[in-house]
């Protein structure tokens, strides 16, 4: 990274006043440095008060692999007591990774753009088993269009349920839901982007250990973060009776989605049907461009599953080419990016560019 961007970085971060949109957007280049000494650094400045870029800190969890001493101290700027200095390692790296792990998926929310669009009445992940939904949430101001960030309240939502599971897509969240008989529990993860969503809820992440039913669930207002039916997550991980319980219920939920999300991966780079959709998406893409437009209407890429949609592996753009190739031949490969994935290692996405999605403010300029 170059001196004079980490400066800015760090600059905002000492600031009590300073713009978390120049964090956001240093965060893809520390990510891709994989710099640990960095990573703590810009950690240890995150303090009470310095709220604003919360998202941002959760999402350092995962920047760079940290030691349990350095985990411990970056729960205590988070939390703001000594819990974590006397609990367990396991408690320790369980909690780190939830923090991570929610912090990703909050930057993660470009990388289900693609697969929530409408094409020939239907979407892909409406073609792999979700159904979507229309609520009175999901629009603020039916007079704007749909480009305006400012038209959707919540926005459409996709939701499948399994058994005692239900996971939700929506364009302000991502819901995943344990009900069963002994031990219910929600997750709500808030889109951080700063085009839509970080304004929408007033946290990051939220957890509920209540019993909900599949039209409570479905019917969540802006009324449902105050009342006491939910948590931030920072009440959650409060108090050291509970705390590995608490730890080990926000895991459990987090795992569930990540394997829900990898498995929608999975049928889009490996299933014969999700392929098919696939192409029928490019093709589909391919053929609303303008003649004098030259960029791909999205690209296919490998992206690591531990980290959000910045810098992906494997990157290939979505052209004529590329998508006769796959009419002629539906097992033929695209290398890396058109494979299975797997915990712990990467997964297809679809992405807006060659370099991912990165976190960018509209109109942010570091000048």
């Amino acid at each position: 990274m170059e001196h004079g961007l980490l400066k800015k970085i760090f600059d905002a971060a000492r600031d009590k006043n300073g713009d978390p949109a120049v964090i956001s957007y240093g965060l893809p280049f520390l990510f891709k440095a994989r710099d640990v000494n960095r990573v703590s650094k810009l950690s240890r400045l995150y303090k009470q008060g310095k709220e604003a870029w919360l998202p941002e800190m959760l999402a350092l969890f995962g920047g760079a692999s940290l030691s349990i001493q350095e985990q411990r101290r970056h729960l205590k700027q988070v939390f703001g007591h000594g819990i974590y200095t006397f609990a367990d390692n396991i408690t320790v790296r369980n909690m780190a990774g939830c923090c991570a792990a929610i912090g990703r998926i909050g930057f993660s929310f470009p990388q289900w753009r693609f697969v929530t669009q409408g094409f020939n009445e239907v979407s892909l992940i409406e073609r792999f088993g979700y159904e979507k939904l229309e609520r009175s949430t999901d629009v603020r101001n039916e007079c704007l269009p749909k480009s305006n960030p400012e038209r959707d309240e919540y926005g459409t939502g996709f939701v499948r349920h399994d058994n005692n599971w239900t996971v939700e897509y929506r364009r302000a969240y991502i819901l995943c839901s344990r009900q069963s008989e002994k031990s219910p529990a929600t997750i709500v993860v808030r889109n951080n982007s700063y085009f839509f969503g970080r304004d929408r809820l007033p946290e990051p992440a939220y957890i509920s250990e209540g019993r909900f039913s599949h039209k409570e669930l479905q019917s969540l207002k802006p009324e449902n973060w105050n009342n006491g039916r939910f948590k931030s997550l920072q009440e959650f991980f409060q108090g050291d009776a509970q705390l590995s319980r608490n730890v080990r219920t926000v895991m459990a939920l987090l795992n569930h989605f990540d394997r829900e999300d990898l498995r929608l991966s999975n049928w889009m780079a490996s299933d014969v049907q999700g392929r098919k959709a696939l192409v029928d998406f490019a093709d589909f893409a391919l053929g609303r461009r303008s003649p004098e437009q030259e960029k791909p209407p999205f690209y296919i890429a490998r992206n690591e599953c531990s980290k959000p949609p910045w810098f992906p592996q494997n990157v290939i753009p979505v052209t004529p080419e590329i998508v006769e190739k796959l009419k002629e031949n539906m097992g033929w490969t695209l290398g890396p990016a058109f494979s299975s994935g797997w915990e712990g290692g990467s997964k297809t996405v679809l992405l807006s560019g060659p370099s991912g999605d990165l976190p960018l403010k509209p109109g942010f300029s570091l000048t």
